[in-house]
C-alpha cells in the first residue's frame, strides 16, 4: 500500500468534511468516501482455505 497517496487521500475526504453542515450529509459523506478510499488502497481480498481432514501421524509432540 502507497501510504502516501492514502494519506493524501484521506485528508481530501477530511477536507470535505469541515464544509458539511448537515448531520446527515456528514454521516453519508463520511461513509461513502471513507469506504472508497479504504477499498482504492487495501481492498478485501478473499481467500480460500482448504480444510484437510487428521492425519494419523501429526500429533500434539510434532505440533511442538
Amino acid at each position: 500500500m502507497d501510504v502516501t497517496s492514502f494519506k493524501v487521500d484521506l485528508e481530501s475526504v477530511c477536507a470535505e468534511l469541515s464544509k458539511i453542515d448537515h448531520l446527515d450529509t456528514l454521516v453519508e459523506h463520511y461513509n461513502n468516501n471513507f469506504g472508497k478510499c479504504l477499498d482504492k488502497h487495501a481492498p478485501i481480498v478473499t481467500k480460500c482455505i482448504s480444510i484437510h481432514p487428521n492425519r494419523p501421524w501429526y500429533n500434539p509432540d510434532l505440533k511442538e
